[in-house]
């Protein structure tokens, strides 16, 4: 199934009222720089939450803005078809033919100057799992598709001061994969980059180090924030605070 342009304008709008709706914020760091030259991309991001490929698509949609493909298991695109109409494709991982075919078409992507994001885990695992251990596909394709860039997004969210959950995203740096690396190889870089960029965005949430991003979804006001601004208003209106 082909992308459907117009499917992705109206679920655009219906997902950024889902966000807002569920998340306090969600806030970005920008670190990369696209390539002057007319080559395909590979993102990898570590994958913790049903909601990674709702906010993946709205970070593309509306930051990225490139002519993105996903690779999406086989069960989950069963589960959720309409993903197919956003540019996902399938993966059975239990299947080596399915697993060819979909990374032939993956390379084939990347020559043709096409995005690619990949969740090189496989499954979703916990946000604070160490050590990461990723499937050997992606850096398949990092040797497949020699001449394409390769970009690592951090996805961390929590539950902090506000009564819905904070989604923070870290769009690091190109990663340089040497064509000296045979595949284990290529596959612990990718993991160590991305331990590194994820880890760094933890220490900065914990911290409250945070000024540097960027809010990218305004979550909706809660019923406790109604409630905080109306005591707040009526402080100042009666001059008296509540016990």
């Amino acid at each position: 199934m082909k992308k459907k342009p117009l499917f992705e304008a109206l679920f655009s709008l219906y997902n950024k009222r889902l966000l807002s709706k569920h998340f306090h914020t969600i806030k970005v760091k920008n670190d990369w720089v696209p390539s002057s030259h007319k080559r395909g991309v590979l993102f990898y991001i570590n994958h913790s939450s049903w909601w990674d490929s709702l906010v993946l698509f709205q970070l593309n949609r509306y930051l990225l803005k490139q002519d993105g493909y996903a690779l999406m298991s086989e069960d989950g695109l069963k589960k959720f078809p309409f993903f197919m109409k956003l540019g996902a494709f399938p993966v059975n991982s239990s299947s080596y033919t399915s697993v060819l075919r979909s990374l032939t078409r993956a390379s084939s992507l990347l020559d043709e100057g096409k995005a690619l994001f990949v969740f090189p885990q496989g499954e979703e695992r916990h946000v604070d799992e160490r050590p990461f251990t990723f499937q050997h596909g992606t850096s398949y394709l990092i040797q497949k598709a020699r001449n394409c860039e390769v970009v690592p997004i951090t996805f961390y969210h929590t539950l902090f001061h506000e009564q819905h959950p904070e989604f923070f995203i870290h769009i690091g740096k190109s990663v340089s994969i040497g064509d000296d690396k045979n595949r284990q190889a290529a596959t612990r870089q990718l993991e160590k980059a991305m331990t590194i960029q994820l880890d760094a965005v933890k220490r900065q949430v914990v911290n409250g180090k945070t000024e540097h991003f960027d809010v990218f979804v305004d979550g909706s006001i809660t019923i406790g924030e109604k409630w905080y601004r109306f005591k707040k208003k009526a402080v100042r209106l009666t001059g008296r605070e509540e016990n």
